[in-house]
């Protein structure tokens, strides 16, 4: 708008109206303001609550990963276990000696020396 109609404008205008247009203004820019902030508030309210659910999908999967590694190790654990009972069976024992030609400790024979040992290297 011109400057001069604007002029002209308020001249047509009684006082009062000026003083009521002002203030409807005045409370106008207020009531922008804080619907402005109120958005801003929303908004960031948004932008912090799919911060959080990205965080929360982050850590879903990270749990998923822990107990499948829980459960390996399980799996892993069952079957050492069956393994060392296995290997401590009374059968597989029996086989060990076999294997190993060991005798029982009643059969065992020392051998008698004369004299005593020693160490020493020079011949007596």
């Amino acid at each position: 708008m011109p400057q001069s109609l604007s002029v002209i404008s308020y001249i047509n205008y009684p006082k009062y109206l000026l003083r009521k247009k002002k203030k409807i203004l005045k409370k106008t820019n207020w009531i922008s303001l804080g619907s402005f902030v109120l958005s801003l508030l929303i908004i960031g309210c948004f932008v912090f609550y799919l911060y959080m659910e990205m965080c929360l999908v982050e850590m879903n999967f990270d749990l998923r990963k822990k107990e499948e590694e829980v459960g390996a190790l399980e799996n892993e654990t069952k079957q050492l276990e069956s393994k060392i009972g296995n290997t401590l069976s009374i059968e597989e024992l029996k086989k060990k000696v076999q294997d190993l030609k060991l005798t029982k400790a009643n059969e065992i024979r020392y051998l008698r020396l004369k004299g005593t040992p020693t160490l020493s290297l020079e011949n007596k």
